[in-house]
């Protein structure tokens, strides 16, 4: 038995349950099961506005009980923001901060000893 952990998938929320039920169904005779520990749910890409409309909570909600049911411990994550072949996509707020740590640990791998200046030096 295998898990499928780096899978991406975009769907409307009233496709996740559906797709998620077929994917354990034809996954399990085959040996290939999802892994339900490693879901992420992009719930808005846009901080300033509410995350999910009622009737897409109303589903996401269905969803969430079913994964429950899977796995009681499951530990999914509702995010704003995710990486989707190594780029991140959602708010910008995610996506600033996704950078900056990226390019924070470059500078300090590729810089151990060198301090960022706090002003930069006139031209």
């Amino acid at each position: 038995s295998s898990h499928i952990d780096d899978t991406s998938v975009f769907l409307p929320y009233s496709n996740l349950l559906w797709y998620t039920q077929r994917f354990a169904d034809l996954g399990a005779p085959l040996g290939i099961n999802l892994n339900y520990s490693k879901i992420n749910v992009l719930t808005s890409t846009n901080v300033t506005t509410p995350a999910l409309p009622l009737a897409d909570r109303l589903q996401l909600d269905t969803f969430l009980g079913f994964l429950h049911d899977k796995d009681p411990t499951n530990t999914y994550k509702l995010v704003t923001g995710a990486r989707f072949l190594g780029f991140p996509i959602g708010s910008p707020i995610y996506a600033n901060n996704y950078l900056l740590s990226k390019s924070n640990a470059f500078q300090k791998q590729c810089f151990p000893n060198c301090q960022r200046p706090t002003v930069l030096p006139p031209l």
